[in-house]
């Protein structure tokens, strides 16, 4: 459980792009480089996904707006499917074995 010390302050009023422009110049603490750069490489496509979602919530969009959005959602999402598959969830459990154990309770 994280605790309040773990987690650092953020304004009052934050949103969730806040949140990841934040975190996004921040050095990631992994110690495998490729997964360092895979993480990266993920926040930036989830940040892009933030953003069409967003453009999706524009009133009086046009029927062809709403397609190219949806397009690039699209694309987006299968771009997270691939970058999130076996490779990099191995990657993910590696780095994960290399912990301590240290912070587990009894």
């Amino acid at each position: 459980m994280w605790s309040t010390k773990t987690v650092p302050p953020f304004p009052s009023e934050h949103t969730i792009a806040t949140e990841i422009a934040y975190f996004m110049g921040k050095k990631i603490s992994v110690n495998n480089s490729t997964l360092r750069t895979l993480i990266n490489e993920l926040g930036t496509e989830c940040q892009n996904v933030m953003t069409v979602i967003h453009r999706l919530q524009l009133p009086n969009l046009s029927d062809r707006q709403k397609a190219e959005i949806l397009a690039e959602f699209l694309s987006a999402a299968i771009h997270l499917n691939v970058h999130c598959g076996e490779d990099f969830q191995t990657l993910v459990a590696e780095e994960m074995t290399k912990l301590s154990d240290e912070d587990e309770e009894d």
